[in-house]
């Protein structure tokens, strides 16, 4: 989407494919949207919201960010 602050243009990639919230005690949060092409944290799948680590590799089909 339009709104969202980093876009992937593959046609793989979901609308709101993730999102990174911060919490109230300032941790970076990541959460899966995409249940056809899920986001990858350090190579693995992950069901519930999880908190990134400095040094985490986040993948979305094949582009990766760390």
């Amino acid at each position: 989407r339009t709104e969202c602050d980093i876009r992937i243009h593959l046609p793989q990639v979901s609308k709101e494919h993730c999102k990174i919230e911060v919490n109230e005690n300032k941790e970076a949060i990541l959460t899966n949207l995409s249940t056809v092409n899920p986001t990858q944290l350090n190579g693995d799948y992950f069901q519930q919201p999880v908190p990134l680590k400095h040094g985490d590799v986040l993948t979305i089909i094949d582009r990766s960010f760390r």
